[in-house]
C-alpha cells in the first residue's frame, strides 16, 4: 500500500469566505438597524427575575443615542452570531479528506497491536 496522496483536481469554492463575510456583514446590519427598537423595548418593558428587577435597564445619560444605539447593537449582534455558527455547525458535515481515518478504526487498530505485541511476549 503506498504512502502517498495523488493530487486531486477538485478546487475548494472559492467564493465561500465570501458568503461568510456577508453573513456577518448582514448579521451588523439588521442588528444597527434593529437596536433603537430594541433599546426601546430594554428601557419600557418590565422584568423581574426572582427579586431582582432586570429589566426596565436605564442607560447613563452621558451616553449619546449613537452610543446607546452602538451598544444595543454589538449585544444583538453577539446573540445573532452566537445562534447563527450554532446552527451553522449542526448543520455543517465534517470535511473528511481520502486521508483521514476514523477513530474507531484507529482504536481497532491499536487494540489489534496490543494482543500481537502480547503474543510476542509470550513467546
Amino acid at each position: 500500500m503506498t504512502n502517498y496522496q495523488e493530487a486531486s483536481n477538485d478546487r475548494d469554492n472559492p467564493l465561500i469566505p465570501v458568503i461568510g463575510f456577508a453573513v456577518i456583514v448582514i448579521t451588523g446590519g439588521l442588528a444597527y438597524f434593529s437596536a433603537p427598537t430594541v433599546a426601546t423595548w430594554l428601557t419600557r418593558a418590565t422584568w423581574v427575575l426572582g427579586a431582582t428587577q432586570v429589566l426596565p435597564l436605564s442607560f447613563p445619560s452621558s451616553w449619546s443615542p449613537l452610543i446607546i444605539r452602538l451598544a444595543v447593537a454589538s449585544g444583538i449582534f453577539l446573540m445573532a452570531f452566537v445562534i447563527e455558527m450554532i446552527l451553522l455547525f449542526i448543520v455543517m458535515g465534517t470535511a473528511r479528506g481520502p486521508m483521514d481515518v476514523s477513530i474507531g478504526e484507529m482504536r481497532e487498530e491499536k487494540k489489534r497491536r496490543a494482543k500481537e505485541l502480547r503474543r510476542r511476549s509470550r513467546r
